[in-house]
C-alpha cells in the first residue's frame, strides 16, 4: 500500500510533475439553471455568484465562452493527503518568486490534483 503523505516538506520532495496535453480555461456560468448539459469539463466549482467551470480550450471556444487566458495543466503526481499542510502553499510560492501566475485544484485522489499555468508562461523541463 501506498503512504499517504502529510508532511510538507515529504510531500514537495515526492512530486513528479507532469505537463499535461491541451490548454484550458476558467469559464463562468449564471445561476440560474446552471446546467452543463453539452459540455465536458475537467472541474466545476459551484459558487454563489454562479458555476465555474475548467474546460478544454476548443470546446470552450465553441459553447462561445472567452479564451484569451488559456491555462496548461501541470499534474503533481504526489499521493498527499487532503489534509497534508505545505504543499500547495510551497508550489504556489516558488511559482509566485518565478512571476508565473497559477490555479490549484485539489482532487481525491490527490495525485490526480492538477495545478492550471497561464499557457504563455509555462517552460517545462526535466
Amino acid at each position: 500500500m501506498t503512504t499517504v503523505l502529510r508532511d510538507k516538506f515529504e510531500m514537495l520532495s515526492n512530486m513528479t510533475p507532469s505537463l499535461e496535453d491541451g490548454e484550458y480555461v476558467f469559464c463562468s456560468l449564471p445561476n440560474e439553471g446552471s446546467k452543463v448539459h453539452n459540455l465536458n469539463p475537467i472541474g466545476i466549482f459551484h459558487e454563489r455568484e454562479g458555476l465555474t467551470v475548467i474546460l478544454e480550450k476548443g470546446e470552450a471556444h465553441e459553447a462561445g465562452f472567452e479564451t484569451s487566458l488559456a491555462m496548461r495543466q501541470i499534474t503533481l503526481n504526489v499521493n498527499s493527503a487532503l489534509d497534508g499542510v505545505g504543499l500547495t502553499a510551497g508550489v504556489a510560492a516558488c511559482l509566485a518568486e518565478a512571476g508565473i501566475p497559477c490555479n490549484m485544484v485539489a482532487m481525491d485522489p490527490p495525485a490526480a490534483s492538477p495545478l492550471l499555468l497561464a499557457r504563455n508562461r509555462v517552460r517545462y523541463s526535466r
